[in-house]
């Protein structure tokens, strides 16, 4: 187990947290205190996961614009909950939606 001040990676083979998980530690982090306004951001796999699709859709959903990442000084991909749940919200409402 990792120390709590530190930021460790997961280990090779870790799964990956299905939705209800997230959103559970998404309110939890929300009814924490002391954590400010800090959000939890996920990792391009882990958002990937969330939305249940690849890495290379995920990828040509931000080419289309429907999603920009937040960037980490390496220029690595950060995604919070809230975007993700506002790009499936408006996948949803698409222009399938009036299709019968």
């Amino acid at each position: 187990m990792c120390p709590a001040h530190l930021k460790c990676e997961p280990a090779i083979g870790f799964i990956p947290l299905t939705r209800a998980q997230l959103a559970e530690a998404s309110l939890k982090s929300r009814a924490g205190k002391g954590h400010g306004s800090r959000k939890k951001l996920l990792t391009a796999k882990e958002a990937a996961g969330y939305l249940r699709i690849s890495l290379f859709t995920l990828r040509k959903i931000e080419q289309q614009g429907l999603i920009v990442p937040y960037r980490t000084p390496g220029g690595h991909r950060r995604y919070s909950l809230e975007m993700l749940n506002e790009y499936l919200e408006k996948s949803r409402s698409g222009p399938t939606a009036g299709q019968q």
